[in-house]
């Protein structure tokens, strides 16, 4: 019997928290041995862009992803699952905000990588943040000079548009998206979507997103309580780590101060509205299932 072999690639930025969804699941040592294969980005990443953009008018190497992830020929006649994590779709300045062009191109760029790996199965799987905190955190950065000549506008990034473009042009790749902002409530939700919905997930990787917002005492003990509570329902989790998050969050005085010049708060409550209608329209999306609290 031939290999199934289906992957999963986890798109987006250095600013929206989606890499941890990798590095989370490289710890779950039981996954491995369920023909899970998470190999480190550096890996593979560069090598996935360049031939990604060089196969752009031409047929891809059928053998072409098998040699680069080393991937066994007849190691098993079970499904054999890769998850990957890339940047270079959305991350480089000239995909990222092109002339105030929101990820210009991305159903493109999305395509040529779904044609590395067809006739395979794939997944895309992305973080989706709030526009005016994505864009500080890019901003402060300073790896983006063409913010100074064109500043770019986050009430012009619609999640809804940027999804629309992936999904019409990897029609056949289904999509999992996720608020960034509610990541800590509901991370073992957005693993079990990685791999699969009874995947047996440590009390750790569960935890791992809350415990990195909170005081090292409270994340000892958000991880004892979890731990101690292994049946607890989706809404009764939920509900703890909320509770966990107030009372130990680590201190965040001035976080509220984004980096884009002539920001306010008005603009930050006009742009919390605009992102949670543009959220909705997400959700209604064919093939692009949204987690969310």
């Amino acid at each position: 019997m031939p290999q199934k072999i289906q992957y999963t690639l986890q798109i987006g930025t250095d600013f929206d928290g989606g890499q941890e969804l990798i590095w989370t699941l490289i710890k779950e040592e039981n996954l491995h041995e369920e023909n899970l294969f998470i190999p480190r980005p550096r890996t593979y990443r560069h090598s996935l862009a360049n031939q990604a953009k060089q196969n752009v008018n031409s047929l891809v190497a059928p053998d072409y992803v098998r040699d680069l992830l080393s991937i066994p020929e007849g190691a098993s006649q079970d499904d054999l699952h890769y998850m990957l994590s890339v940047k270079e779709i959305m991350q480089a300045p000239q995909n990222f905000c092109p002339a105030g062009d929101w990820f210009h191109g991305l159903g493109e760029r999305s395509a040529q990588y779904r044609a590395l790996f067809a006739p395979s199965k794939l997944k895309f799987m992305i973080s989706l943040r709030n526009p005016a905190s994505m864009l500080s955190d890019a901003w402060a950065s300073g790896s983006y000079t063409g913010f100074e000549d064109i500043p770019p506008d986050p009430f012009d990034l619609r999640w809804a548009v940027v999804l629309r473009d992936l999904r019409q042009h990897c029609p056949d790749a289904p999509v999992v998206a996720w608020c960034a902002e509610e990541s800590p409530l509901i991370w073992k939700r957005i693993l079990n979507a990685a791999v699969h919905p009874q995947a047996e997930l440590s009390v750790a990787a569960v935890a791992h997103i809350a415990k990195g917002l909170m005081i090292e005492e409270g994340g000892h003990r958000l991880e004892a309580y979890l731990g101690e509570r292994q049946n607890l329902s989706e809404e009764k989790r939920v509900r703890a780590i909320a509770i966990f998050l107030e009372k130990f969050a680590r201190d965040k005085v001035g976080s509220a101060t984004l980096a884009i010049p002539g920001w306010s708060k008005l603009k930050q409550d006009r742009m919390d509205e605009q992102y949670a209608l543009d959220l909705k329209e997400v959700a209604q999306i064919e093939g692009v299932t949204l987690i969310k609290v």
